[in-house]
């Protein structure tokens, strides 16, 4: 619901996966491009999340508040050249 709210034109070039849980149980997060989608790999929906504004801040160069984010626009979506990796509060 996320994705769509922010990026509703582009929605559907991203995909979700579920993550293995790690053994410390911190929640993670894996951001990757696969066949011209962007996939974001998370161990719960909060690390989609997170997964989803970091791709949107180092990737796209896009900073969505978390007082309130809008819906914008971008004229392409940009892949992630590497992966990204991270963890989720």
């Amino acid at each position: 619901a996320l994705i769509e709210r922010i990026l509703p034109a582009k929605s559907h070039f991203f995909i979700l996966e579920k993550a293995t849980p790690t053994l410390d149980s911190m929640e993670h997060f894996a951001i990757f491009a696969r066949g011209g989608n962007v996939v974001i790999q998370g161990t719960s929906p909060s690390a989609w999340t997170v997964g989803f504004n970091h791709y949107l801040k180092y990737v796209c160069g896009v900073y969505v508040p978390k007082s309130g984010p809008q819906s914008f626009t971008l004229d392409t979506l940009p892949l992630p050249k590497d992966t990204l990796q991270g963890t989720s509060p």
